[in-house]
């Protein structure tokens, strides 16, 4: 488990994508870069309460980390970015 502060909102989206990769559920204060892990972390304004929510639903809160972890390789793997800058760069 790993707790986001709102100090770590100025790497982006990336300090969740990290955590989750490192098979950590991740706990990250509501701002928009996070939105797009919601499906798969606590994001929301009380840490405290995403922690409490992933003691009390550990297994809920692992398939939530494997969902994540497949979105992640297929999103934010080198090759997932280098495919997504080569679609841009031939589009454009």
């Amino acid at each position: 488990m790993v707790a986001i502060s709102q100090a770590a909102t100025m790497t982006g989206g990336r300090a969740v994508v990290e955590s989750l990769r490192a098979g950590r559920f991740a706990a990250a204060h509501s701002i928009p870069a996070y939105e797009e892990f919601k499906e798969w972390a606590w994001v929301a304004e009380s840490l405290t309460e995403g922690i409490r929510w992933a003691v009390r639903n550990a297994a809920m809160a692992v398939r939530r980390l494997q969902d994540a972890q497949r979105y992640i390789e297929a999103t934010y793997a080198p090759e997932a970015i280098a495919n997504a800058w080569e679609r841009t760069i031939r589009s454009g």
